[in-house]
């Protein structure tokens, strides 16, 4: 249980992240995804949270709630935004590749927890949770490429393939 706690505050330093950043963000499609992640961000807190208090009374592991928006989809939606006319500042491509750092961080955490994990439920949550971070990361590393794409660092010749994720 103590990996559940543990995704718990990791869902918390998520959050926080997205709510430090988003008032800087100044293009659309990347507030728009900052937005989302704020709430999926909370939603996966809260989700953790009542599986940590269904195990320590002794319930099961409830399945993921349908009306939680599916990882696939999630990347569609977010892929589909378009780019602000404004050159994207180094602050804001600067955070985007950051957001994807923290997003593949969980991603491998959830997806370490889930191999070591022999109750098969919490296994699959933890899976589950996997799943949900790699859209993350595959939405922010899609928008990062897009305002790279856009941006004047992009035409630095061989120095821009420090800069693509």
């Amino acid at each position: 249980m103590g990996v559940l706690k543990f995704g718990m505050a990791m869902e918390n330093q998520g959050l926080a992240f997205y709510m430090d950043f988003l008032p800087k963000v100044k293009d659309s499609g990347t507030k728009a995804l900052f937005e989302a992640l704020v709430k999926m961000e909370k939603d996966h807190y809260d989700y953790l949270s009542e599986q940590y208090q269904n195990l320590s009374r002794g319930k099961e592991v409830e399945d993921i709630k349908e009306e939680y928006e599916s990882p696939e989809i999630f990347v569609a939606r977010m892929e589909q935004q378009d780019v602000s006319p404004e050159e994207p500042s180094l602050e804001e491509l600067s955070t985007l590749r950051m957001a994807v750092l923290i997003e593949d961080n969980f991603m491998n955490f959830y997806q370490k927890a889930a191999a070591d994990e022999e109750e098969r439920s919490v296994k699959k949550l933890l899976s589950n949770l996997a799943q949900w971070e790699k859209s993350h990361k595959d939405a922010l590393g899609a928008r990062y490429k897009k305002l790279m794409e856009k941006s004047n660092l992009y035409n630095l010749g061989d120095m821009s393939r420090y800069l693509m994720l």
